[in-house]
């Protein structure tokens, strides 16, 4: 019988050492160190940039373009805050499960059995949460976020596929059922008490140990 339904510092600009017609070495005194060298240094009547000026262009230059490069990857990671930015590794767990299981993905129904069991693991972390507090936040996590997805995965239409996929135990898929559909009936705030009249929490939680039952009476009642 089947199974249930980062900056870098500029690099120093190398010396210019030159010998003139007396044998006598004339190495640059100036060391490179990422700026521009003062127009005292540059001859008004050079026919050309010096080597030390070339080299100080050049290094300016891809100073400048790390600057920008960098600041523009302060702007994608900024906009992705403002997004969606998994910190949790519940979020983290969503996230991978949204990427793999949305409605417009094709998926595999062995590896949509197994993704449903991860989600049931995920689940299950959240209900071990070791104080009240720790719950009330991941369970808001995982409410608001099935909520702002309940157009794709996060619908009855969707979450329950591939249960002869299953890989956990009978029991495991019945409370896998009775959870996941507590979450998308009452992930949404502002219609949840009105929501709950149709949940029977006691049904609901009647095979979870004491300590998971008094979490989830504890954030509904």
């Amino acid at each position: 019988m089947s199974k249930f339904n980062s900056f870098n510092q500029p690099k120093q600009g190398k010396q210019q050492t030159t010998t003139d017609e007396s044998g006598e070495d004339n190495t640059a005194s100036n060391v490179f160190t990422g700026d521009l060298p003062p127009t005292s240094d540059v001859s008004e009547n050079s026919a050309a940039p010096t080597v030390t000026d070339q080299t100080a262009a050049a290094s300016t230059s891809v100073n400048d373009n790390t600057v920008n490069n960098a600041a523009k990857q302060s702007n994608v990671q900024q906009t992705t805050t403002n997004n969606f930015k998994p910190v949790t590794k519940f979020e983290m767990a969503l996230v991978a499960y949204l990427e793999v299981m949305g409605k417009t993905k094709i998926v595999n129904p062995e590896e949509g059995g197994k993704q449903q069991y991860g989600l049931w693991l995920t689940i299950q972390e959240i209900l071990n949460s070791k104080d009240q507090q720790e719950f009330n936040n991941a369970w808001n996590t995982i409410l608001n976020f099935t909520n702002k997805h309940k157009d794709d995965v996060f619908n009855e239409n969707f979450i329950f596929r591939f249960p002869e996929y299953w890989t956990g135990s009978d029991k495991e898929f019945s409370n896998f059922r009775r959870l996941v559909y507590l979450i998308i009936t009452s992930n949404n705030v502002s219609t949840r008490k009105k929501s709950l009249e149709s949940i029977n929490l006691e049904k609901t939680c009647e095979t979870l140990s004491e300590m998971q039952k008094n979490k989830i009476f504890n954030f509904y009642l």
